[in-house]
């Protein structure tokens, strides 16, 4: 009787198997966000340079959001470090969410960059002014504001207030924040 018992237990085990996933965390080290104002064209140039962990596993999905008002992504690059990242091969989907749209990005390498213009930079006579808002599915390290300042404007603030990094050799002046962790789902303005 035991004997027939643990046969039927077994052929149920395989008739319906059990199974067993580890669920892949992603942790991001580094985000470096750029802002760079009427760049080329009359709107807001939002690139973004992102840094895996090195514990997340690969291939995985990442979830980042960019504001649905953006009509599409204008770069998705993916690479082994972030001066070795390309669009070739890359795929990505999105969906709409509210004021979001949500891209489902394959990371097969820990460097992502992506790129999109926001055409939410407001004019009034000579004055610009843009609000930006971030917020990442997952824990990040630090996270890095960068503000290119246009070569024709006189002043620039923020909030909450950049630092002065001087001229570049592009000839252009950069202003940039203290790095500050960002917990998962936590916005940054």
């Amino acid at each position: 009787m035991r004997k027939g018992f643990l046969i039927l237990l077994m052929a149920i085990a395989m008739a319906y198997p059990i199974q067993v996933s580890a669920q892949t965390e992603i942790t991001i080290e580094s985000v470096e966000i750029n802002l760079w104002p009427e760049y080329d064209k009359a709107e807001m140039l939002v690139i973004e340079y992102i840094l895996l962990g090195p514990d997340t596993r690969l291939p995985t999905t990442l979830d980042l959001r960019i504001p649905a008002r953006v009509e599409s992504p204008h770069v998705i690059a993916v690479g082994p470090s972030p001066d070795q990242v390309t669009e070739q091969g890359v795929n990505f989907s999105s969906r709409t969410e509210g004021e979001w749209s949500i891209l489902f990005i394959e990371a097969t390498g820990p460097a992502i960059q992506f790129e999109y213009y926001d055409p939410e930079l407001s004019r009034e006579g000579n004055q610009r002014s843009y609000a930006f808002e971030w917020i990442s599915e997952y824990p990040v390290r630090a996270v890095t504001l960068t503000v290119q300042k246009p070569f024709d404007a006189i002043n620039l603030s923020s909030s909450p207030e950049l630092q002065d990094t001087g001229l570049r050799p592009d000839q252009l002046q950069y202003f940039v924040s203290d790095p500050i962790a960002v917990a998962a789902g936590e916005a940054l303005s």
